[in-house]
């Protein structure tokens, strides 16, 4: 799993009620790590008599697409329950899972197309740090000339902040 992933995982476990989520630290984390720091580092681990009141393994790869529906991220449904679903609005990433990959992916499938007039497509970008190294800026520049909205990575469409709630399409728009 990358790590873009698992730190998605990670901040996204806050929205399932959870304290902390955490990913114990594997030789992909400490070549992560050791690229963007020259400070020394050690790693904490549990120790190894530790008691849990819960322990869950999860097969990651065996998980289908979702999309969260309006109006709270927590109502999630397989993308093939939404296929034929009329959209207004949709939303491409949050500040914690605007992931780099998902976001080549969704670009290489907008590549030389335009969002429907109908339709405001949002694209929030988790980019903290900037782009992974060797990247180029692609998706972005499919993104713009879609006519995709890209906004900047904070708290916005989920909770219906600053960017105003998704969901119904007004009426007296057109």
């Amino acid at each position: 799993m990358s790590i873009s992933s698992r730190i998605a995982i990670a901040n996204m476990s806050a929205e399932l009620g959870a304290d902390f989520a955490l990913f114990e630290a594997d030789d992909k984390v400490m070549d992560y790590v050791k690229a963007r720091t020259d400070e020394p580092f050690k790693p904490v681990f549990a120790d190894k008599d530790a008691k849990y009141e819960a322990e869950y393994k999860m097969d990651a790869s065996k998980l289908t697409p979702k999309v969260a529906c309006p109006h709270l991220v927590g109502n999630v449904k397989d993308v093939t329950e939404m296929a034929g679903t009329k959209i207004d609005q949709a939303f491409l990433g949050s500040c914690t899972n605007g992931r780099y990959e998902d976001l080549a992916i969704a670009a290489s499938i907008l590549k030389g197309r335009k969002i429907h007039p109908d339709v405001r497509l949002i694209v929030h970008a988790r980019l903290a740090g900037g782009l992974p190294p060797g990247v180029e800026r692609r998706p972005v520049e499919i993104f713009n000339n879609a006519e995709a909205l890209i906004t900047n990575s904070t708290c916005g469409c989920c909770g219906g902040n600053q960017m105003g709630v998704l969901g119904q399409e007004r009426s007296d728009r057109h």
